[in-house]
């Protein structure tokens, strides 16, 4: 399982199966912390193409899930939200596509070994590597890419995020601005 998403009073987990050699489909966890419950949801069967295919799940406008996909073959990122049909089914719902090409990758192909989307004051940033760079582009307004990082220990790094959200801050914590 991956890093897990926190959304109101449920608890989401991606499954790591894409990158075992599992006959297994990747799906999301959840838990409802309230209801004590936990359900299994599997990924759109369109998200899941290929072994080399990079999925990863975040939150979305601070309130909904997303799942990040990207494949392989076409260089495009898929996102896709989480949402409950009027009668309870929970099923995703494609709301973007992003190529690589329309951020200005031309040329050989790309291996995208992390995806995220992050909220930075009014926008959301895809955040995602390639070949140990690190790279973010405004999914808001369609902000050029910019090259965050790069990274000289790996050539296929995973990010993890961290934020300390479960708890308030104890003695010795302060709380901090992001850097």
């Amino acid at each position: 399982m991956e890093c897990p998403v926190v959304c109101g009073d449920t608890v989401f987990w991606l499954s790591s199966e894409l990158e075992s050699y599992t006959r297994i489909d990747p799906y999301v966890a959840t838990f409802d912390v309230r209801e004590e419950c936990t359900q299994i949801i599997p990924l759109p069967k369109e998200a899941i193409l290929n072994f080399f295919d990079t999925l990863g799940i975040a939150k979305r406008e601070g309130k909904s899930l997303c799942l990040i996909h990207y494949s392989t073959s076409s260089w495009v990122f898929g996102l896709w939200l989480l949402k409950k049909t009027s009668d309870s089914v929970v099923g995703w719902a494609k709301v973007r596509e992003i190529s690589l090409a329309q951020m200005g990758f031309m040329g050989e192909p790309c291996f995208v070994s992390y995806v995220n989307l992050i909220e930075v004051a009014t926008t959301t940033l895809l955040v995602f590597t390639i070949y140990g760079k690190v790279y973010s582009y405004s999914t808001k307004n369609g902000e050029v890419l910019k090259k965050l990082a790069s990274l000289p220990i790996s050539y296929f790094p995973k990010l993890i995020p961290y934020s300390n959200t479960l708890r308030p801050c104890g003695e010795q914590e302060e709380l901090s601005e992001a850097i």
